[in-house]
């Protein structure tokens, strides 16, 4: 009997965590205060008037029209809406170390579709198609673009990046969401910088989610 009773009461609780888990997770999401920390968005912002008062408008990242590694033109309104890790390679010396690390990242959220990786190259020995050969970039989830003259010191300013040619360990790699917004920066040769990357990229996931689950 006493057996009887346990399992009874077994089932009624997984019955109510069944049906109270999603109102329990929408709660948190829209009543709930520092259920997650927010990553943070960089750059200048500026008010202006709106229909439904004043709008906050922050900085955007600046999109490019570049060749890729098929030799279609690339860019970033070419994939809207979604979450971009945009990774800036200006020095042979670190391109190598750079790319296996980021290949590294690429691979963990392979099927996540919400995620696209652009890799820039600048004053580079090898092309954009020999360095997706070789790191086995799935086309279409990461991409090699090669700079042209475009990437100058304004589009470094757009993603608070140096344009260090003279600089022999220069490999960047900056977090966009969904507005292009620049929400994290990374040093693409440190492992503890990737796996910060590796873990921001999860906190934007959860943030993107709540949003849609909101609206």
């Amino acid at each position: 009997m006493q057996q009887k009773r346990s399992t009874k009461v077994r089932l009624i609780i997984t019955a109510l965590l069944v049906l109270l888990g999603p109102a329990l997770f929408y709660f948190l999401l829209t009543r709930g205060k520092n259920t997650y920390k927010s990553l943070e968005i960089y750059g200048p912002v500026r008010f202006e008037n709106g229909a439904r008062g004043i709008d906050t408008i922050y900085h955007i990242a600046a999109d490019f029209n570049l060749s890729d590694q098929k030799g279609n033109r690339v860019s970033l309104s070419a994939f809207p809406n979604k979450i971009y890790v945009v990774s800036i390679h200006q020095s042979n010396n670190t391109t190598g170390t750079a790319l296996a690390k980021i290949q590294g990242i690429v691979y963990q959220y392979k099927a996540d579709t919400n995620l696209v990786f652009v890799s820039i190259l600048k004053n580079q020995s090898l092309t954009a198609d020999s360095l997706a050969l070789k790191y086995r970039a799935k086309y279409g989830k990461w991409l090699f673009a090669e700079a042209d003259s475009t990437i100058n010191n304004d589009f470094f300013k757009s993603y608070f990046v140096s344009n260090s040619d003279s600089i022999n360990t220069s490999s960047n790699v900056v977090l966009l969401d969904e507005t292009k917004r620049v929400r994290g920066f990374y040093d693409a040769t440190d492992a503890w910088d990737i796996a910060k990357l590796g873990d921001e990229i999860k906190v934007l996931e959860f943030e993107r989610f709540g949003k849609v689950f909101r609206d």
